[in-house]
């Protein structure tokens, strides 16, 4: 298994995890281009409060149906705001990937559940789902968590990461181990591999 904490090496050996893990996500491509003020011009993605009025302006109360499992998403301003306050969110792909957040949303392929704790009694239920994005060119893996409340369905968007995924590096053979092809096909990823790609970002 080959992996390093800046990204994720495809094709490799991969744990088992249960039916999930051998989904394979419907890749979003996300043109980064689309993050404008009102005028058409390019929003600076390193200006944190031109970036939330986007995102304000754009998603907020914005329903989505996630394909995988018929969960409907509402992206509220809380959730909104503090994805963005999050130290890992101020990276120039991650900002990016909000110019396709709808999209990528709606392909996430559902992982796994976490019941509400003693911290957030009102929640029951955390959903963690896995998906890829093209970004600029450069395939990533995505990680969508949704909170559902009791007694409600609606669920609540909570935040989105999102990690580079790279090709496993040549042996000294010259061939690039466990893995046939010199290039990626983000149709070909599975969400084992996503998942192990945020193996280590909390």
């Amino acid at each position: 298994m080959n992996t390093e904490m800046g990204g994720l090496y495809v094709g490799t050996n991969l744990p088992s995890i249960g039916d999930a893990g051998n989904k394979t996500p419907n890749p979003v491509t996300v043109d980064p281009a689309k993050i404008v003020d009102a005028g058409g011009n390019a929003i600076d993605l390193t200006n944190t409060a031109a970036v939330r009025r986007w995102l304000m302006e754009t998603y907020r109360d914005r329903e989505v149906k996630i394909l995988d499992d018929g969960q409907t998403v509402r992206f509220t301003l809380k959730g909104l705001k503090d994805d963005l306050k999050m130290p890992k969110r101020k990276g120039l792909a991650q900002r990016q990937a909000y110019a396709g957040l709808n999209d990528i949303v709606m392909n996430s392929v559902f992982h796994n559940y976490e019941p509400g704790d003693a911290r957030h009694l009102n929640i029951d239920k955390h959903k963690t789902y896995y998906g890829v994005a093209d970004i600029g060119g450069q395939l990533y893996g995505t990680r969508l968590k949704v909170d559902v409340r009791h007694g409600v369905s609606l669920g609540q968007y909570k935040d989105l990461a999102v990690r580079e995924i790279k090709s496993p590096p040549r042996n000294a053979g010259g061939s690039r181990e466990g893995h046939r092809t010199n290039s990626l096909r983000g149709d070909k990823i599975k969400v084992s591999e996503v998942v192990l790609a945020f193996r280590h970002y909390l």
